[in-house]
């Protein structure tokens, strides 16, 4: 398997903002935020990307600038 990009996490980013889980409801519980407040604000889709970096092996040589 290649090893993923920022496009793909991306990617990932947006689907799970559109299937929320566990991860990104405890992002919205750590922020204080609901959902259709911030799922198009670029901070919280950063946030749910810095996550799966710390959090997914596939991940995790990514950085965001």
């Amino acid at each position: 398997m290649p090893k993923a990009t920022i496009a793909d996490l991306y990617r990932v980013v947006d689907w799970r903002l559109e299937h929320p889980d566990t991860l990104v409801y405890d992002l919205l519980a750590d922020t204080g935020q609901m959902l259709d407040n911030v799922r198009h604000m670029r901070w919280f889709r950063n946030a749910i990307a810095q996550a799966l970096i710390d959090n997914v092996k596939r991940y995790a040589h990514l950085r965001l600038d």
